[in-house]
């Protein structure tokens, strides 16, 4: 289990790594040509095509439980938030406190229970 677990989280840590820099690149782009609407919509695009299990809010809306999950694009660094339903907002990973607006984040990524110290053991490793 502990591996399926740290392979779950390395592949979320993975997808953030590989696109952020292409969306950043291709934002630049789009911003100047179409407006940061296309850039989203690239976006979306590439993580439902090439990155299997991530959820798209535009199309599957918000998680349906308060827990952590992994977020993109990350939110003042953070890479993993709660979807708070009573405050329609998200919240840190521990679900304490107001993180940022729904519109921030568009794609959540489902993560299985983790332990602290496995948690840790991926926090370590950045």
């Amino acid at each position: 289990m502990k591996e399926s677990v740290v392979e779950c989280l390395e592949n979320a840590k993975t997808v953030l790594d590989a696109v952020g820099p292409l969306v950043l690149e291709h934002d630049k782009t789009c911003i100047l040509t179409q407006g940061v609407a296309s850039a989203r919509n690239w976006c979306e695009r590439i993580l439902k095509e090439k990155y299997p299990g991530w959820h798209l809010v535009s199309e599957d809306g918000f998680p349906t439980h308060d827990k952590a999950v992994a977020i993109f694009p990350p939110f003042l660094s953070n890479e993993f938030a709660c979807w708070n339903k009573e405050c329609d907002c998200w919240d840190g990973e521990d679900g304490d406190d107001y993180m940022c607006d729904k519109d921030a984040v568009f794609a959540w990524f489902e993560i299985p229970e983790v332990s602290p110290e496995i948690k840790q053991l991926f926090k370590s490793k950045q």
